[in-house]
């Protein structure tokens, strides 16, 4: 199993948790700590590890068909010497002792027991591929459900410096409105501005607070628990997304572990036909036997070897008439590999679809990033001017708000962007196949 390569470290929390009292304070929750508990406690990697349970344990059972089978038996009869059985007295003796043995070897099997065993470790393959898949599935779930929460606290920020800013303006407006300078519906406007912005907190306080309901039960912690994150400060590593579409399709056809199960699968269907096949063929059986009874336990060995016997043979099974049962099962297996054809080739094409999208998505959140940096600047200085304008009276208060909503929500497109660049990048490592968190570049010390 692919563990996680990179521990993040970072500064300080942006934003205290919320939560009423008693609420236990905790160390940070780092995202390789969060990966951590998320595959330890995830029900769906306890599910495929006891799917490859039973495929070790129906290989070992294919591997013991081909050994050859042993018993043996000990028998104590007592029956009295005077028995009568229909009015005839038997005479025969109180006590009697034996012991059996046998042995089977099988010779031929009609290649029943090669293509078991076949069957049976590419089985063990593609299990441990899918577990290997279902880490990574794990480990993308909680990596998103980690930086969700970190989103929504970005959001919550920039709602709370909105809201600190509307409070500002709508101090200041009251004070003109005092000195006669704006008139009172100026003054209306703001407060009704400020309780949007109220709402508009509130809003994404409880969204962030559904975020770490999700990450608790992505990492099964309580869902009220309630625990800082260490933010994480550093681009993403894009080292994937400049690269050829065909250059990355070789790469996830390489690398990919449910791509690499379904090949598996297809070679235990194939060896599933041989399995069927084996009823057209004899099957060829040596056996041996060695038993020993008396009246007496021996006292030495020749007393022991006196009255033993035993037997040695060859047997041979040759299929006449099975009922049509053996064309039946060989039926079955080839319908089953066909459909393991199919399987494999639709998954190669969802592979290809989704590393096209994943390269899609990444290209585009670094642009995004890059258009909202200019945005924020650019609505930043037009809120400097319209407040500006607004104070000296050559502008309006809605120029004012409007402007300061654009800031608001260029600052939270700027978040988004930042996010769903990692998101994408997450997303394509997860495409190719690649370690889901090694996007994301380790460093060990503080945030810079």
């Amino acid at each position: 199993m692919k563990m996680l390569r990179d521990l993040i470290l970072g500064g300080a929390l942006l934003l205290a948790p919320l939560g009423g009292p008693g609420v236990r304070a905790e160390a940070p929750l780092s995202l390789a700590e969060a990966v951590s508990l998320a595959r330890e406690r995830s029900p769906l990697l306890d599910v495929h590890a006891q799917s490859v349970k039973l495929a070790e344990a129906t290989l070992k059972g294919a591997r013991g068909a081909s050994l050859p089978s042993m018993s043996m038996g000990l028998s104590y009869r007592y029956a009295p010497s005077d028995l009568v059985v229909q009015g005839l007295r038997l005479n025969q003796p109180d006590h009697t002792y034996g012991l059996t043995s046998s042995a089977v070897m099988p010779l031929f099997t009609g290649f029943r027991n090669q293509s078991n065993r076949d069957a049976s470790e590419s089985e063990l393959e593609a299990s441990e591929r899918t577990f290997d898949r279902s880490v990574e599935e794990v480990t993308l779930s909680a990596c998103l459900a980690y930086l969700e929460v970190l989103r929504r606290e970005a959001l919550l920020e920039v709602a709370r410096t909105n809201l600190e800013r509307s409070r500002g303006q709508r101090e200041r407006v009251e004070a003109l409105e005092e000195v006669g300078s704006v008139p009172p519906v100026d003054v209306y406007r703001q407060r009704s501005q400020f309780g949007n912005d109220r709402l508009a907190m509130i809003q994404a306080r409880d969204a962030l607070e559904n975020a770490r309901n999700a990450l608790n039960v992505s990492l099964g912690l309580d869902v009220n628990q309630r625990r800082a994150l260490v933010p994480l400060r550093q681009s993403p590593d894009l080292e994937f997304a400049s690269r050829s579409f065909e250059d990355l399709m070789a790469r996830a056809r390489e690398n990919r572990p449910d791509l690499a199960a379904s090949r598996h699968r297809l070679e235990s269907a194939e060896a599933g036909v041989g399995v069927a096949r084996s009823g057209y063929y004899p099957t060829l059986d040596a056996s041996a036997s060695y038993g020993w009874t008396d009246e007496q336990i021996p006292g030495d060995s020749q007393h022991f070897f006196g009255r033993d016997n035993y037997s040695f043979g060859v047997s041979m099974s040759i299929p006449i008439f099975d009922r049509r049962l053996t064309g039946s099962a060989v039926d079955r297996s080839r319908a089953v590999e066909a459909y393991q054809v199919a399987v494999l080739e639709n998954l190669d094409r969802e592979i290809a679809r989704g590393v096209a999208d994943a390269t899609l998505a990444v290209r585009n959140a670094n642009e995004r990033v890059s258009v909202a940096a200019d945005n924020v600047a650019a609505s930043r200085e037009e809120l400097r001017l319209a407040s500006e304008r607004y104070e000296v009276g050559a502008g309006t208060l809605l120029e004012r708000n409007t402007a300061a909503s654009a800031l608001t929500a260029a600052e939270a497109d700027g978040i988004s962007a930042e996010y769903d660049l990692l998101y994408a990048a997450l997303s394509l490592n997860f495409q190719l196949g690649e370690p889901v968190a090694s996007v994301l570049a380790a460093t060990n010390g503080t945030a810079p």
